[in-house]
């Protein structure tokens, strides 16, 4: 690319959200594909449920179904109301402590960064991994940070300071609730 070129683009990060579509927030073609892993999570859940309830050929489907009917008839529009609310609440939170690793790290700040985090961190969590999903997590969220434009070496900072400040956290609180019995 020519420098005037480079120029009108606003540089490397201006070039990098033109050819992915800029913010992850706007991506309203993402939808079918979040539905599409939600369903696959329900699905896996009841595949679970049916492996647990000791498989059993199409038997084991009416209980399975039964169970099932019965978490939709205790889902009120309360407990619909409250479930909704917290997880506004954690995801707030979570994108708040987002945006916190990355001033603390002097990069750009941006709720489309911090969306980005939360959503590669959540992608992360399905992905098979070691044990405390090292490497993992690191890789598809840096893998989202430098698609918003962020450069590598910055990116792969942010994700690890993250992925360490959530281990030390997990620990804190087992540690806190082991003392506490």
């Amino acid at each position: 690319m020519k420098a005037e070129e480079r120029g009108r683009c606003g540089g490397k990060g201006e070039e990098r959200k033109k050819d992915f579509g800029g913010s992850l927030l706007a991506q309203v073609q993402l939808l079918p594909a979040v539905l599409l892993g939600l369903m696959v999570a329900v699905v896996l859940g009841l595949a679970q449920r049916y492996h647990h309830i000791g498989g059993g050929g199409m038997g084991a489907i009416k209980p399975l179904l039964a169970g099932a009917a019965r978490y939709a008839r205790e889902l009120h529009a309360g407990t619909l109301a409250v479930v909704l609310a917290t997880s506004a609440f954690a995801w707030i939170v979570g994108g708040l402590a987002n945006v916190a690793v990355l001033a603390s790290l002097s990069a750009p700040l941006s709720i489309d960064l911090a969306g980005r985090i939360l959503a590669s961190g959540y992608v992360a969590g399905l992905l098979p991994a070691p044990p405390g999903r090292l490497g993992v997590f690191e890789g598809a969220v840096a893998a989202a940070l430098v698609t918003g434009g962020m450069d590598l070496s910055l990116a792969i900072t942010v994700a690890i300071v993250l992925h360490a400040l959530q281990l030390l956290e997990i620990g804190l609180l087992v540690v806190a609730a082991t003392r506490w019995r």
